[in-house]
């Protein structure tokens, strides 16, 4: 289940300002996404879990697509906040639990992943959130890796990740296997792919 941290209160009246309640708006529909495995977010059932009236939702989103494109936005920032969590390190060890808690976060979703790959809209919303959020991944494996970007180590990293990114959707949802052999496998994928380029195209490994 999605991880919901609490919004401060601000002001002297104890209100939520607009930013935070937008917040909340957010993490209420998400948190509905993943319990009831739809994307069909009703805006008032929404309103009634945040406290507000249904037309203070349309206040801040005019249609469903709207908000669904920000609880996306606000998954792909669930799983950045918990790479960045890990204790950092270097080496197979770190990019194994990089992996694992990758492989967590989306055997935490199978059914949101199945609606969103089903629909065009939401798989529109979906890759568009992808580009933004493969370098950051990539940022956390070229640390573990210890390589630079711009170089044939990180590009062959970067292939990698992005079969790994389809073998966890499209694998991961119906094997319900053993995670810490999905994250082996996933080190493995990317390690190999590092360790193939041929010697003498690389450039330095960074200190």
């Amino acid at each position: 289940m999605i991880r919901i941290e609490g919004h401060p209160r601000s002001g002297k009246s104890g209100r939520l300002s607009p930013s935070e309640r937008k917040a909340l708006i957010i993490d209420s529909a998400a948190r509905w996404c993943l319990e009831s495995e739809s994307l069909e977010i009703p805006f008032a059932v929404i309103a009634e879990r945040v406290g507000v009236a249904r037309s203070l939702i349309y206040h801040y989103y005019p249609n469903r697509e709207a908000l669904l494109a920000d609880v996306i936005r606000s998954q792909a920032d669930v799983l950045m906040k918990r790479l960045g969590a890990a204790d950092p390190g270097k080496g197979r060890a770190y990019l194994e639990t990089l992996m694992r808690i990758y492989v967590d976060f989306v055997a935490e979703r199978p059914g949101v992943i199945t609606e969103v790959l089903a629909s065009p809209e939401a798989s529109r919303m979906l890759r568009a959130q992808i580009p933004a959020g493969l370098p950051e991944l990539f940022r956390f494996v070229a640390g573990a890796l210890d390589i630079r970007q711009d170089t044939p180590e990180a590009a062959a990293a970067a292939s990698a990740l992005e079969f790994v990114r389809h073998f966890l959707i499209f694998e991961r949802m119906s094997a319900g296997g053993n995670a810490d052999g999905f994250a082996r496998y996933c080190a493995d994928i990317i390690m190999t792919a590092v360790e193939r380029v041929p010697a003498g195209t690389g450039a330095p490994r960074s200190a």
